[in-house]
């Protein structure tokens, strides 16, 4: 009769900084990884506030919105002048659950979507990742995005008389910045509708 034996019992068998042990035990490697929410660092600076999720460490976005929930991520300000705005999934405006939308506002109209401030450390590599879609003919005068420093504000983005466009999905990148930050989304005189999705300042 043939009988397998397991061999080195109880030495370390894998490792990594979300684990808190891995050992092996009757021919298995057994890990028990470290309680989700504990510190790490993947490596990355374009992303922050690492933390250990199910033994993997995963870095946050420095600032995200994507409206799925049906109401305004917790620090976004939405600021507008005749521009009614919902969010929504209806009418095809998103494939998504909701996006963000300004319809219908006609004439003198405008509105601004912005973040909550977040911190950009020197060295990062973050990108700001949107997407974007527009409607019928003559539907946004002008459509921009901001990124304000303390020290003044500069335009990453801008499109002017933007009409009938697909959800577009842009990648901006953000190496130049650093320190306190925060963005900001303009539009002016957004005839039929505008509609804004999956807004993510982190790794592309």
């Amino acid at each position: 009769k043939c009988e397998m034996k397991a061999v080195n019992e109880g030495i370390t068998c894998q490792s990594g900084q979300c684990i808190a042990s891995a050992t092996c035990q009757l021919g298995q490697c057994v890990v028990v990884n470290k309680p989700d929410g504990a510190e790490c660092d993947d490596g990355k600076s374009c992303n922050n506030n690492d933390s250990c999720q199910s033994g993997i460490c995963v870095g946050k976005p420095f600032a995200e919105a994507n409206f799925d929930t049906g109401v305004l991520e917790a620090g976004w300000q939405i600021t507008a002048s005749g521009s009614p705005n919902e969010i929504s999934g209806k009418q095809g405006y998103t494939s998504s659950p909701n996006s963000l939308v300004f319809h219908d506002s006609g004439p003198g109209s405008s509105a601004s979507l912005t973040s909550p401030t977040f911190t950009l450390l020197s060295g990062n590599t973050s990108s700001l990742m949107f997407d974007h879609k527009t409607g019928g003919i003559g539907a946004t005068e002008n459509f921009a995005v901001e990124i304000h420093q303390k020290s003044g504000s500069t335009t990453l983005f801008e499109k002017h008389s933007v009409a009938l466009t697909p959800w577009t999905q842009y990648i901006l990148s953000l190496d130049n910045y650093t320190g306190e930050v925060w963005l900001s989304f303009h539009l002016i005189n957004a005839y039929t509708f505008e509609a804004i999705d999956s807004i993510s300042v982190g790794c592309p």
